[in-house]
């Protein structure tokens, strides 16, 4: 977890309260609008409002994919981590600028939590995950 929390911006442009401001991306709050543009990490998972022509972003960090990913304003799928009008925390634009309303800010991604929870059932011994010889002899 420690190394997700490395990939997120110290300071981001926001505006809030109709001002441009600077400000640590630890202040952020849910509702909040972002600028990103080339070089930036996303700090929180956003919803894009406005998206420039040439706007990618890199989520290999998160899912691997090869290829940067254009953002939209319109949903391209009814999955949180495949439509294309989210940018999710950590991520970084690698072409044009984007607006983005904050939908939550979180100490990890959606996607690193779904990678951790896959990880979490997938090494969880059987017994553990249904009822155990054990568990039904002391029902007895």
């Amino acid at each position: 977890m420690a190394s997700i929390t490395n990939l997120l911006p110290a300071e981001v442009i926001v505006l809030r309260d109709g001002r441009t401001t600077h400000m640590p991306a630890k202040n952020l709050v849910t509702g909040d609008i972002v600028q990103v543009s080339l070089g930036n990490k996303l700090p929180a998972d956003v919803r894009f409002i406005e998206v420039s022509s040439d706007f990618r972003v890199d989520r290999s960090v998160l899912t691997g994919e090869s290829e940067p990913v254009a953002g939209t304003v319109d949903g391209t799928d009814e999955n949180f981590l495949e439509t294309k009008n989210i940018g999710l925390q950590g991520t970084l634009c690698v072409a044009g600028s984007a607006t983005g309303e904050l939908k939550g800010v979180f100490t990890v991604s959606a996607v690193a939590h779904a990678q951790v929870s896959s990880f979490r059932l997938a090494t969880t011994p059987c017994s553990a995950a249904s009822p155990s010889s054990h568990q039904r002899a002391r029902r007895a």
